[in-house]
């Protein structure tokens, strides 16, 4: 598995990115504008996950945020894509060789959070039900299961396609894709193992996003599960921290993790 591991860069007096998205045909900018005197300093360590047909260069924005807020970051490429071997998995055996491979390291600076984005979420949340020394859970539309997120991303954002292939031809092209993978389609529902766990989690999602719908996740009260619609976003753009995204982020890390002492 083939990942990216960078140290915080707290001398860093600003942080500005903007970043140009095209989904569905229309362009989607998302900014990031941060200074250091307005941002909060942590300690520990955040692996970002990407989601499906990505990599972890998908990611690299949404590192550069958490590196300025203190954090050292792992970011990386799920199996099957970017520079890691094997065949996809869809999330779930990524889980195993990334639990493996933060296992050997002897340097992890805790506390320890995962970011996981789109598909990138089912690794997030699968690793977490089988790691005693996580912290925390942010995921950033978060995939439904699998072959409904399929029908919903390929209807929204390849529609001539959709024009020739029926939803049940889609529901069946992913679900053979998961027996191929030795993967079960229950494997990629994360909802029942984001309520089972009993660490905080922060989960940025849009009512705009057919993939990951606000409406989608609803959870029973009292759990330490956040729910938050960030606004008109596209399922692409949310793995890109906005200034938006980063309001609820530091609120949420001000009651879930340890300040830097200054």
């Amino acid at each position: 598995m083939s990942y990216l591991s960078a140290e915080p860069f707290i001398d860093k007096q600003k942080l500005n990115y903007n970043v140009s998205i095209k989904a569905s045909g229309n362009n989607e900018v998302l900014q990031l504008k941060l200074e250091r005197k307005n941002v909060k300093l942590y300690l520990g360590e955040v692996v970002l996950i990407h989601g499906f047909r990505a990599s972890k260069e998908f990611m690299v924005n949404s590192a550069l945020y958490f590196r300025f807020l203190g954090f050292k970051v792992l970011i990386p490429d799920l199996l099957g894509h970017g520079e890691s071997n094997s065949k996809i998995s869809f999330g779930v055996k990524d889980s195993q060789i990334l639990d493996e491979l933060l296992s050997q390291r002897s340097n992890i600076r805790y506390p320890l959070f995962f970011v996981g984005n789109s598909m990138g979420a089912v690794s997030a949340a699968h690793l977490a039900a089988i790691r005693s020394d996580v912290s925390g859970l942010i995921l950033l539309a978060p995939m439904m299961m699998f072959d409904e997120a399929a029908v919903n991303y390929i209807n929204s954002y390849s529609p001539l396609i959709s024009v020739f292939i029926s939803d049940q031809v889609i529901r069946d092209g992913a679900i053979k894709a998961l027996n191929n993978a030795d993967v079960s389609l229950d494997q990629t529902d994360i909802k029942p193992i984001i309520s089972s766990l009993k660490i905080p989690t922060l989960i940025l999602v849009s009512s705009s996003d057919p993939v990951a719908p606000f409406s989608y996740f609803k959870f029973p009260q009292g759990r330490n599960i956040t729910v938050v619609d960030v606004g008109n976003r596209s399922h692409p753009g949310m793995a890109v921290i906005s200034n938006n995204d980063n309001e609820h982020i530091q609120k949420w890390l001000n009651s879930n993790a340890i300040l830097e002492l200054e």
